[in-house]
C-alpha cells in the first residue's frame, strides 16, 4: 500500500514528508489501516478501491484492531477528562 497509494497525487510532497518520520508514520499506518478495513475511506483523496493490494488478513485484522481501539481509548479519554475536573 506505501508504493501504491503514499506518493503524488494522493499525498502533496509535505505531508509525504510529515507522515514519512517519527511520530507521524503511526498516523499513517491508521491511515492505511482503515484505508484496507474500509475502502471507501479513501474516496476524499481520490484513492482507487483495489482490494487486490491487501491481503484479507490485513483487512480482517484491519477492522479488528480499529474497532478495539475505538471501544477502549474513547471510554479512557472521557474517564481521564472526568478524573481531571474531579480531583
Amino acid at each position: 500500500m506505501l508504493r501504491a497509494y503514499f506518493r503524488e497525487p494522493y499525498f502533496s510532497p509535505t505531508e509525504i514528508e510529515i507522515f514519512s518520520g517519527f511520530p507521524f508514520a503511526y498516523m499513517r499506518t491508521a491511515m492505511f489501516m482503515r484505508l484496507a478495513g474500509w475502502p471507501d475511506s479513501g474516496r476524499k483523496r481520490g484513492l482507487p478501491r483495489d482490494p487486490a493490494l491487501v491481503p484479507v488478513w490485513f483487512r480482517y485484522t484491519s477492522k479488528i484492531l480499529i474497532w478495539f481501539l475505538f471501544l477502549v481509548c474513547i471510554p479512557m479519554v472521557v474517564l481521564g477528562v472526568f478524573l481531571a475536573f474531579a480531583l
